[in-house]
């Protein structure tokens, strides 16, 4: 049985290597050839309370238009000058070589999008402030001559042919033949397939490379102003949007899924099921259970090890205040099953989205991390049906103590709320 100190090594140990798994990426495209540029991206987040707004007034250079989040923070623009901008999430690296200049006082990518009409215009912006802000993510410029480019914050990687992507990683840090990520490469191979400077060649590329919390898609057409707007993984349904036409209206502000066919799959996922992301009763409850499983990882340890010094220091056998081999082996699978919950609720947070969407499949080229993580809720279910047993037969046969019985219940209730709740988030296969 693990001590105290080990378990506490190897929660930490798999709590790191879980932090440092890849998450899923978003993925941003511009085609380009001498009369059109297309700018494309599939936006992968968690929040499905999407929307986009407009920028007018008498403040602004060039009115502009922009998709967010619940926070209202640009994720991807594109103003009446023909530039567009995306941002993208990335590992956290420090921003050194700007250091020493001022800290721009707001949101500078909305000073860019209301005054620069080319991505020139952009970086000599950028240039002039402290970029730290660029510490975990990057920003993806286009503009209607064809330029293009990725702030990543000390760095700036230009489009040098008539393409350029960008998804989740640095790519100044990479040779191009060991580029990461299987957007990124798809979204390659395609456009090597096909390079044609067209919506509809682009929608294809966006639909191959969506993932499983793909909230919504753009396209802008920079050349022409034109929007088209596509809500979670449906590449038949589009909203056509004229920038001009927009900003000259009264409406600033619309909520995207509002705007398509209600998905009976979407609301499912992200506004009926009870995700403890969305559902803050149910955060609790987790939260809850989790410390109870950590309790016992704890104590039961712990108490063995106590006793095993209790019968050193006096010279006789080890006391357990249960009926010798069969409570210790019930210890031991409640204690495996509780671990391994626990790892699930660890690994949860770093990706949340498995209680809206389950735990992706399986697949040839998975890691052995996600082959295990996919299969170990239903591993406690398993665990579950002896630990049942074992509670039973605590009673019948007065195992221990009431005390810990009382406590091993507990244990067995945490697990079986757990396991009920699996099932409901599709955690384990019905």
């Amino acid at each position: 049985m693990l001590n105290a100190k080990s378990s506490h090594c190897l929660i930490l140990f798999l709590w790191i290597v879980l932090l440092f798994q890849p998450a899923p990426s978003s993925t941003g495209i511009v085609l380009t050839d001498d009369t059109q540029v297309l700018v494309g991206k599939n936006q992968d987040f968690f929040d499905p309370n999407t929307r986009y707004e407009l920028v007018t007034g008498d403040e602004v250079k060039y009115d502009w238009f922009f998709t967010s989040g619940s926070d209202g923070y640009p994720v991807n623009a594109l103003n009446t000058a023909g530039l567009s901008m995306d941002h993208f999430d990335a590992p956290r690296k420090p921003v050194t070589k700007s250091a020493h200049k001022p800290v721009y006082d707001g949101n500078i990518f909305a000073e860019i999008m209301s005054q620069a009409a080319t991505v020139t215009e952009a970086l000599a912006i950028l240039s002039r402030y402290d970029l730290s802000m660029l510490d975990n993510g990057q920003v993806l410029f286009a503009d209607r001559s064809g330029a293009s480019a990725v702030v990543e914050g000390d760095t700036v990687v230009h489009k040098s042919g008539d393409y350029l992507i960008c998804t989740n990683f640095y790519q100044s840090e990479y040779l191009e033949a060991h580029y990461p990520g299987k957007p990124f490469n798809t979204a390659r191979q395609l456009i090597g397939a096909n390079a044609a400077v067209t919506v509809e060649n682009l929608r294809t590329i966006l639909q191959a490379t969506q993932q499983e919390i793909t909230q919504y898609s753009t396209i802008f057409d920079l050349t022409n102003g034109m929007i088209y707007l596509y809500h979670f993984r449906d590449y038949d349904n589009v909203i056509q949007l004229v920038l001009a036409e927009e900003v000259a209206g009264e409406t600033s502000s619309r909520a995207i899924p509002e705007l398509f066919p209600e998905k009976a799959e979407f609301r499912r996922l992200y506004f009926y099921r009870l995700a403890p992301q969305h559902n803050l009763a149910i955060l609790i409850l987790l939260v809850v259970l989790g410390l109870i499983y950590l309790e016992a990882l704890i104590a039961w340890p712990a108490g063995w090890l106590i006793r095993r010094q209790d019968a050193s220091d006096y010279g006789r056998a080890v006391v357990d205040p249960g009926p010798g081999i069969l409570a210790g082996v019930a210890r031991i699978t409640s204690g495996t099953a509780a671990l391994l919950a626990l790892i699930i609720i660890l690994a949860s947070i770093k990706i949340p989205w498995i209680y809206t969407h389950g735990l992706p499949s399986p697949s040839p080229d998975s890691s052995l991390l996600k082959l295990l993580l996919c299969r170990l809720p239903t591993a406690v279910g398993a665990l579950l049906v002896p630990v049942l047993i074992f509670t039973a037969l605590a009673w019948l046969r007065r195992f221990w103590s009431p005390a810990h019985r009382w406590h091993f219940t507990l244990v067995t209730l945490a697990l079986t709320i757990n396991t009920i709740f699996y099932f409901y988030w599709e955690l384990i296969p019905a």
